[in-house]
């Protein structure tokens, strides 16, 4: 018998497709404005875990889940007898944290001041200069 720890990844693959097709299902038997805001997270027992990415949405649901979990049971084939909804919503990250996040080697931003200094474009040689002020330190 192999070890859990070698056995992890593809368990995890399993459910993770798993997850995936109930998702799926779900996305199917949904109206029409809440597909996309309504994700599958779990399924314990007989209780599936809903997220919603706004309270709007998640009271849509709170007001349809008998509904739901009933076409649930039946399209999916497993016992459904409750939901739960759960709120996370989107959260975009701010403009200057993406900006910053780019880090480059000091090998790299060596050779690229190197290009910086023979450039005769004033904006590209900007340009280089900036991007080499991005080394690692």
């Amino acid at each position: 018998m192999k070890p859990l720890g070698s056995q992890l990844p593809s368990i995890l693959k399993k459910q993770s497709n798993w997850l995936l097709d109930l998702n799926a299902n779900l996305q199917s038997i949904l109206p029409g404005e809440l597909r996309g805001h309504i994700q599958v997270a779990a399924l314990r027992r007989d209780i599936l875990t809903l997220v919603a990415d706004s309270p709007v949405w998640a009271t849509k649901i709170r007001y349809l889940s008998n509904e739901i979990a009933s076409k649930m049971s039946v399209t999916s084939g497993l016992t459904i007898k409750s939901i739960q909804t759960v709120i996370r919503p989107i959260q975009a990250k701010p403009i200057s944290a993406q900006r910053n996040a780019i880090q480059i080697s000091r090998h790299s931003a060596k050779q690229i001041k190197a290009l910086a200094k023979t450039t005769a474009h004033p904006a590209l040689k900007q340009a280089l200069s900036n991007l080499a002020k991005r080394a690692k330190r």
